[in-house]
């Protein structure tokens, strides 16, 4: 019995081939973006809580879309796509206001400060990793924080224009974000407290 392509994707859906990180991959317009890409540390590193949504260990690093795309493949192709090339501006800066908004109210002090009962402190080591793997968020704010205006009148509307201004101020430092699964095999160091 022939496969067509459909029912071949159908019937093998929750194989795929494996990638070590999907790539920040910058369109024509997004120049300003593209210079972002070598400006990468050497190390990086993050507290990660068992309550976290993503996952994260020596071997793979997953957002909260790539963790349950492992087992529900109607949410691979969010996890699996590359959010400059979305071609909806004001969603993608939404969804990055969103993020970084959350990471902003839940810094590695509150978790300290709050005394969790776990915590791990991964460093991963950026050398070898292709241009594109990670990528500071001050390209994706100066890019998209025409897109997220703030709300008038509102005194924290929590939109990307107000991310820059606190990073301006000096009260938000920045943060390099990955897409997806990064495989942290032979990179990736992790302390557990």
């Amino acid at each position: 019995m022939a496969l067509d392509l459909d029912s071949a994707i159908n019937v093998f859906g929750f194989l795929s081939i494996s990638q070590d990180a999907l790539l920040f991959n910058p369109s024509k317009d997004q120049n300003s973006i593209r210079r972002g890409l070598h400006d990468v540390p050497p190390y990086l590193f993050r507290v990660h809580t068992p309550k976290s949504a993503g996952t994260l260990d020596e071997e793979w690093a997953r957002s909260e879309d790539a963790k349950a795309a492992l087992t529900d493949p109607t949410r691979r192709e969010s996890s699996e796509t590359d959010i400059l090339q979305r071609r909806d501006f004001n969603h993608v800066a939404k969804d990055i206001s969103a993020h970084l908004w959350w990471k902003w109210r839940v810094p590695a002090t509150t978790i300290l400060s709050r005394g969790q009962a776990r915590f791990f402190w991964p460093c991963v080591r950026t050398g070898g990793l292709r241009a594109g793997t990670f990528l500071r968020d001050a390209y994706l704010l100066d890019f998209y924080s025409k897109c997220d205006l703030p709300v008038p009148g509102a005194k924290d509307s929590q939109s990307l224009v107000d991310m820059k201004s606190m990073r301006n101020k000096g009260w938000y430092f920045g943060e390099y974000l990955s897409q997806d699964s990064l495989k942290t095999t032979e990179r990736c160091s992790i302390v557990s407290i």
